[in-house]
């Protein structure tokens, strides 16, 4: 297959495009948080872009060569898609890379614009930054997106913040029968 992409710069003709289309949708989504990897801390990433190329094809319809770099996107990189660390190379929704500034934040330290979800139930596995709680509640199990930070962990409750929830875990006392 030929090479479909031309280097200038550093940066590919499409790359560019991409990239000044990508701050544009940025500002007009409102999207002014800071990404950061809660892994390594490190700021660039490998996501996706959806973008339209004409094309020149044979008889089969079997791909000979781009006629162009990009004639349009038709999806841009968003919070809701996974997103990799080119550094360490850490998976998660782009939303999970977000890092607000302590001025953005509550008084509580929590994301103010996320809903607050009180509940009483007990921890099925340890909790850990950039995976998943899994509580137990009213005979069922809650199973969370991926854990951004850890606010306070005491006897009696755990405050965690996820992508989309600010958590207060109201913790069940487990017996211990011998």
């Amino acid at each position: 297959m030929k090479q479909c992409w031309r280097k200038f710069a550093g940066i590919t003709v499409a790359g560019q495009i991409f990239c000044s289309a990508f701050r544009f949708y940025r500002k007009e989504k409102k999207m002014n948080s800071k990404y950061r990897c809660p892994a390594c801390g490190a700021e660039s990433f490998e996501v996706t872009a959806h973008v339209t190329q004409d094309w020149k094809i044979d008889c089969n319809g079997t791909f000979l060569e781009s006629l162009n770099e990009c004639v349009e996107v038709t999806h841009y990189p968003d919070e809701n898609d996974i997103w990799d660390c080119a550094n360490c190379g850490f998976s998660a929704a782009g939303c999970e890379f977000r890092n607000q500034s302590e001025e953005q934040k509550g008084d509580k330290g929590y994301e103010p614009t996320k809903k607050n979800l009180e509940i009483t139930g007990r921890l099925i596995c340890p909790l850990s930054v950039g995976t998943a709680a899994f509580i137990a509640e009213n005979g069922g199990i809650r199973r969370t997106s991926n854990v951004l930070r850890m606010e306070r962990i005491s006897p009696d409750e755990i405050r965690f913040e996820t992508c989309n929830t600010n958590y207060r875990l109201h913790l069940i006392r487990q017996e211990v029968t011998a």
